[in-house]
């Protein structure tokens, strides 16, 4: 019948094998650290899922106490994207609801699920640091005071729960690219930035240390 699969495609041997047929979506599939799993979501649930890709479990990931019968577990807002961790610690995950998108982490044992950010607007480019313990994305029409709605780059500390603008948000900049080592992070704008260059557009790097 109709539904959707998650397949794997073997470099090795040429050959793609199903590892997941569903009635609902299977969305932002991501390889988990280990290269174990599959973490995805499927924009329905508040919960993102975890596919063991050796045996073929397919699970949610909650915490050990929201599993036990009788355990008490709120679904959230559904879930559009996911994704791990670098050092496979926890997943970032974005969820859509009543016009707010919001931008959450959740540990990779089901447990400690946090709202890192908020905005009316879309969530989109959504980056790991290297190391794991930061965010960038772009806000998308984002408001500062009296100027005009623009893209704006925020980075999240996932530790410390704060997000700030990696440069001055009354500045439409978009698509950040983060480097390997974490220093440095490269972004397009249509616009300049600063005097001289008011009147040039291209891609700009901010360097964080």
């Amino acid at each position: 019948g109709a539904g959707y699969q998650l397949s794997a495609y073997s470099a090795l041997t040429g050959k793609t094998r199903v590892l997941l047929t569903l009635a609902l979506p299977i969305l932002t599939p991501a390889w988990s650290h280990s290269g174990k799993q599959i973490v995805y979501c499927d924009g329905t649930h508040g919960v993102p899922y975890v596919l063991d890709v050796a045996t073929k479990k397919n699970l949610p990931l909650l915490s050990d106490e929201e599993r036990v019968e009788g355990g008490k577990f709120q679904e959230g807002p559904p879930i559009q994207l996911v994704e791990p961790a670098p050092d496979g610690f926890r997943y970032l995950y974005i969820t859509n609801k009543d016009h707010e998108n919001a931008l959450w982490t959740i540990l990779s044992d089901g447990t400690k699920r946090v709202k890192l950010y908020k905005t009316p607007h879309a969530i989109s480019d959504v980056a790991w640091f290297p190391d794991g313990q930061k965010i960038a994305f772009q806000d998308r029409g984002r408001r500062c005071g009296f100027w005009d709605a623009s893209d704006n780059i925020q980075v999240t500390d996932a530790n410390i729960y704060t997000s700030q603008s990696l440069i001055l948000p009354q500045l439409s900049v978009h698509s950040p690219a983060i480097s390997p080592d974490g220093v440095k992070v490269a972004f397009a704008s249509g616009q300049g930035l600063w005097y001289p260059s008011f009147n040039r557009k291209g891609i700009w790097i901010a360097v964080l240390r």
